[in-house]
């Protein structure tokens, strides 16, 4: 099996529930448990959560998993939708 990573960036702005580098990753483990292998946090000069989650998956998974992040993060009801950003691509 190969697996699929996503690049997730969460923007600044009003959010619901306020994105945290320890809320994202226990959000990702709720919606992928055991299929999550790696998440990493990369710095980002205008305060955006920016992360990299490597998830046990094949290309045919793809689409599935970018939907799963953004609904998962969609829950904390961002202002604006755009403020989640999710792309996939298979390792």
């Amino acid at each position: 099996m190969s697996r699929v990573v996503c690049e997730i960036v969460l923007s600044q702005g009003q959010w619901s529930y306020c994105p945290t580098r320890l809320r994202v990753q226990r959000r990702l483990r709720q919606v992928f448990g055991d299929s999550l292998l790696v998440v990493t946090f990369h710095d980002s000069d205008d305060g955006a959560i920016d992360t990299e989650a490597s998830v046990a998956g094949d290309e045919d998974s793809c689409e599935g998993i970018s939907d799963a992040v953004f609904r998962a993060f969609l829950e904390w009801r961002p202002e604006f939708e755009s403020m989640i950003d999710v792309s996939v691509a298979v390792d």
